[in-house]
């Protein structure tokens, strides 16, 4: 789900991404396979790499995957895989350009052709029934570049000067920010209990705790605060969680 490039409309989209968010289900974690959650999901990162398919596609795939299983506990285990494959062919249907980009005979490969096409076809039905179309949602990825242009912001570089010393200007610090921001998008997502949490509060407490990383002062100033919608205070609970990591 991409930001469109223009600031006219930026904060339209911020409020229609906020708003489309609160119609996510309340996660549980029940599925009885999260003992291997954290393999399938980097299973399901190791098929996207392969088929070159879009980091969008991963974060999306990753939230339909969750929420089905969570409502559908009591799959096989190798359904559960079934599951995590239909998955990224959905939302490869969604977030990519081409749609014929992915097909399930690409699937099949992936589990030694133990699940045949109409189990593909089966499962993508099950979940489209049980999502009610309403398949494309914005992901933790999706506020995290949209924040990130914001992380740091040159009329910062004086009441910084010495975090920007460290890293001997500012641009490099910015290239630093960047890469510890997408870090987080890469390890966050392995551990489903930051389901609790809304992606876009999930994602300015990301960016919150790379700030602190790097010594920037304040941590959480005004310009993020008014940008995301959320406090420093808002961000305590979820930030527990990633001091964690």
């Amino acid at each position: 789900m991409d930001m469109i490039d223009c600031d006219e409309y930026r904060d339209d989209i911020y409020r229609i991404w906020r708003s489309k968010e609160k119609n996510r289900a309340i996660y549980k974690g029940r599925s009885i396979h999260l003992n291997v959650r954290e393999r399938e999901i980097e299973d399901m990162a190791c098929v996207t790499s392969d088929l070159k398919i879009s980091a969008d596609v991963l974060h999306l795939a990753i939230y339909l995957f969750d929420y089905f299983t969570d409502k559908n506990e009591d799959e096989e285990e190798s359904t559960y895989d079934l599951c995590a494959l239909t998955s990224i062919a959905i939302a490869a249907k969604l977030e990519e350009r081409d749609p014929s980009i992915l097909k399930f005979s690409d699937l099949t490969n992936f589990t030694n052709f133990y699940h045949l096409m109409n189990e593909f076809n089966e499962m993508e039905q099950r979940m489209i029934r049980f999502f009610g179309w309403n398949l494309l949602m914005p992901t933790l990825l999706t506020f995290l570049r949209f924040f990130e242009t914001y992380a740091l912001v040159e009329s910062e570089i004086c009441d910084n000067s010495y975090a920007i010393k460290k890293l001997d200007d500012y641009n490099t610090l910015k290239m630093k920010i960047s890469q510890t921001i997408q870090d987080y998008s890469n390890i966050v997502i392995k551990d489903h209990r930051f389901n609790e949490f809304v992606p876009s509060c999930l994602a300015a407490a990301c960016i919150a705790n790379t700030r602190r990383i790097y010594s920037l002062n304040p941590i959480w100033p005004s310009h993020l605060e008014n940008l995301t919608g959320y406090t420093y205070e808002d961000l305590q609970a979820c930030l527990l969680f990633i001091e964690q990591l």
